[in-house]
């Protein structure tokens, strides 16, 4: 009961914000119905992997009827097909989903709230919440389109809770629950694969401070999850791997974004098509995807420099992406229209005319939002930067968002788009008040200095 009253007084504190979240995903989620833009590219493959679960129990991500491509057996895991299984069993129909996933949003913030007051910040995080949510307009396009991100970060933000729990409390069986949230993760998007590696460091690390052997024990469920997945592929493919996706886009984004710098975006991609025509010949899928990998980083090391580039700047468009195309997908529009965009337009102009051509060619609400977006993009970059050195914080929770957020900038690389971010928002925005408490600090250092002169 002292439960229950505890979070009903948490509520009430915070009626206005959960009114204003409530209010913001309503009308995100009436923009999904009139527009009909909930389905995206990649929408098509969790659907199928749905529907192949249902009717032949077995991940697939394609049309089952047709001639089946080996690489759909391992393209997307799993259990976002599971999750828009169970959510159509509710109601068949994709818009059950897409509501479901709107709650599962607003108890993310929720508790992105609740976390910072357990945490104790130095600054309240409910305007920059919905700040956020009004001027990154990526995390609430995805919230509200039949993609994995949202699942994905309902996810994460339950394995910080439970991090940030077991700070406070000690109890190892919080770690053990983390770790099984984890291989749930890995299970929903390949992109953390490769994160059991700084997650056993993570797990030492608190092994040595609390001699409790369900933590090193708990700390091998996310790579047998990971063995075992690629194991049934291998099974299905021939092949010994986790995500096809791997081979896709070593290929499309990894030395295709250093042979667009070598030889232009048109002859680039050409490039890129003749090496998957080349690959088709080869009767089996191991071979396939081994020539693909071994083509690629023939291209990668001759160029090692461009290909350093190009890794920086997906990077950097993780962390300063708007999510133009997904925003445009949503809103009913062609995303292969033409678009000016002012990256685009600077990296073939300069930086003067590019620039110029982009104000002078774009209305002024797109430069608006572009502008106070981008700057809240730097801010929460900055914050991030300013949190990395922040000595007031124990140091298993600042190690572990590090851990998570700059692991996932990295791997991300040359295909560093904006809706790779969404699933880290909540632990970008828990740096900010450290942020603002630094220039509080550094305002008051310049006023003394100003007094004392």
């Amino acid at each position: 009961m002292n439960f229950l009253a505890k979070k009903f007084q948490f509520l009430k504190a915070n009626k206005l914000f959960i009114l204003a979240l409530f209010t913001i995903h309503g009308v995100y989620f009436a923009c999904a119905i009139i527009f009909e833009g909930i389905c995206t590219q990649d929408s098509d493959e969790y659907l199928q992997t749905a529907e192949n679960l249902k009717y032949h129990f077995t991940s697939y991500n394609w049309v089952w009827s047709e001639v089946r491509n080996l690489s759909f057996y391992s393209l997307r895991p799993p259990l976002y097909g599971i999750l828009i299984l169970a959510c159509k069993s509710i109601y068949y129909s994709d818009y059950t989903v897409i509501f479901i996933q709107n709650l599962m949003s607003i108890f993310i913030w929720c508790l992105t709230l609740h976390l910072s007051k357990v945490w104790r910040l130095p600054f309240r995080i409910e305007i920059p919440i919905l700040v956020v949510l009004l001027l990154v307009p990526s995390q609430l396009v995805m919230v509200n389109s039949i993609m994995a991100d949202v699942f994905f970060e309902f996810l994460l933000i339950l394995c910080l809770a439970c991090v940030i729990y077991y700070v406070q409390k000690q109890d190892t069986f919080l770690i053990l629950i983390y770790n099984i949230l984890l291989a749930m993760a890995v299970l929903t998007k390949p992109l953390i694969m490769y994160f059991w590696i700084p997650n056993v460091l993570f797990s030492i690390y608190l092994f040595y401070h609390k001699r409790n052997y369900l933590t090193l024990f708990s700390c091998c469920i996310l790579p047998l999850t990971v063995f075992l997945w690629s194991a049934r592929n291998e099974q299905k493919t021939g092949l010994f791997h986790y995500s096809s996706i791997k081979y896709q886009g070593i290929l499309e984004l990894n030395a295709g974004g250093v042979l667009a710098l070598i030889h232009g975006v048109k002859e680039g991609e050409n490039i890129r098509n003749e090496i998957w025509r080349e690959s088709e010949k080869i009767e089996s899928y191991r071979g396939r995807c081994e020539f693909i990998m071994k083509k690629s980083t023939d291209i990668i090391k001759e160029h090692p420099g461009l290909y350093a580039y190009c890794h920086l700047k997906g990077m950097l468009n993780f962390m300063l992406a708007m999510g133009r195309t997904d925003t445009k997908i949503f809103f009913g529009h062609n995303p292969n229209e033409f678009e000016i965009s002012v990256v685009r337009e600077i990296e073939n102009q300069g930086f003067a005319k590019g620039l110029r051509f982009y104000l002078l060619n774009v209305n002024t609400f797109s430069i608006g939002l572009l502008i106070l977006g981008t700057i809240l993009n730097i801010v929460i970059l900055l914050s991030l930067i300013v949190f990395i050195f922040d000595q007031s914080f124990p140091v298993v929770i600042r190690f572990f968002i590090l851990s998570v957020v700059f692991y996932s900038i990295f791997v991300s690389g040359p295909g560093g788009y904006a809706r790779y971010r969404v699933a880290f928002l909540p632990y970008l925005i828990l740096t900010l008040p450290y942020f603002v408490q630094s220039i509080r600090h550094l305002l008051k250092h310049l006023s003394f200095a100003q007094t004392k002169i």
